[in-house]
This record gives structure tokens, sequence and C-alpha cells, in this order.
């Protein structure tokens, strides 16, 4: 269980880093338009 708990905070963590790169992108092309 505490196995599982982790590879889930992992996978949140991870999804979270590639949000914020995404919307920093997302944000530098917008300023480039």
């Amino acid at each position: 269980m505490g196995y599982c708990r982790e590879n889930i905070w992992l996978v949140k963590e991870s999804a979270v880093k590639f949000l914020v790169e995404f919307y920093v992108k997302f944000n530098r092309l917008i300023d480039c338009i």
C-alpha cells in the first residue's frame, strides 16, 4: 500500500512538472505572437 501511494505521488509530481513546463512554453509562444 505504501508503495502504491509513493507511485501515485511520483506520477502526480511528474504531471505537475509537465504542466508547468507546458504552461511556460505556451506563455512564451503567446509573447512571440
